[in-house]
């Protein structure tokens, strides 16, 4: 989790007493312009363990070079990606039927 603060970011969790920071958690999102390729790169295990029912992307810097990343964020069964604002060109390739 202190990787996931260190780089702008936030959760919310699922669980409550005990089980407050154990996966999976409810949502996580980071503050705008925190997340660039690299930044993704590294936080994707993290991502993945906690396994999001959402995250949310909205206005980072990221580009095409994170898509493979995001894919395989998304099949370890986060629901909601979110990049809206994104210079991102191939995410449609993402959520189109049947990817």
């Amino acid at each position: 989790m202190a990787a996931l603060a260190r780089h702008g970011g936030n959760f919310i969790p699922a669980g409550e007493g005990l089980f407050v920071n154990c996966p999976p958690v409810d949502r996580i999102w980071f503050e705008k312009g925190a997340v660039t390729d690299a930044v993704l790169s590294e936080l994707s295990p993290l991502i993945i363990r906690l396994r999001p029912r959402a995250l949310d992307l909205a206005f980072q810097p990221i580009t095409d070079k994170s898509l493979s990343t995001l894919e395989r964020i998304r099949t370890a069964g986060v629901k909601s990606i979110d990049v809206t604002g994104t210079p991102l060109d191939g995410t449609r390739r993402l959520w189109e039927p049947g990817s």
